[in-house]
């Protein structure tokens, strides 16, 4: 069953889409108050994605020791290098808005993404990975 994972070691097991949404719902709220952070939901052993919640624009990463690369960052239709603001297991990270999507966009990738356990088609991937904290564009 997927994990859902959020702060330092906060889990939750998600047994339907729904099941998700409301969760991704109470963890918005939270960030939203607070500075946004990164939501991860692993479907199986070694894959991986994660969204951003808090804001209305959020950085996705899809991982998975399976696939090459292993690591792919969203790009977003922004032209725009002012520096958004999260935290990833409790860390601090900022990253240029370009390599950002819709909050709603988001969602949805992690919708699919918990359907097919597949690297969602509904936004542009990088050719390479884009460490939060960088500056280099990877598109």
């Amino acid at each position: 069953m997927p994990d859902l994972v959020w702060g330092q070691s906060d889990r939750a097991k998600v047994r339907s889409v729904e099941d998700l949404d409301r969760l991704v719902d109470q963890l918005t709220s939270e960030a939203s108050e607070g500075l946004p952070f990164a939501v991860e939901l692993y479907i199986r052993d070694g894959t991986g994605m994660y969204i951003v919640v808090g804001r209305q624009e959020s950085h996705v990463e899809f991982f998975s020791a399976h696939s090459h690369p292993p690591v792919i960052g969203c790009r977003g239709p922004w032209d725009d290098d002012d520096l958004v603001e999260f935290t990833y297991r409790g860390q601090y990270s900022e990253l240029p808005k370009r390599f950002t999507v819709p909050i709603s966009d988001a969602r949805e990738a992690l919708r699919r993404f918990f359907q097919t356990g597949k690297r969602p088609d509904n936004i542009a991937w990088n050719d390479s990975r884009l460490t939060a904290g960088s500056t280099t564009d990877c598109s």
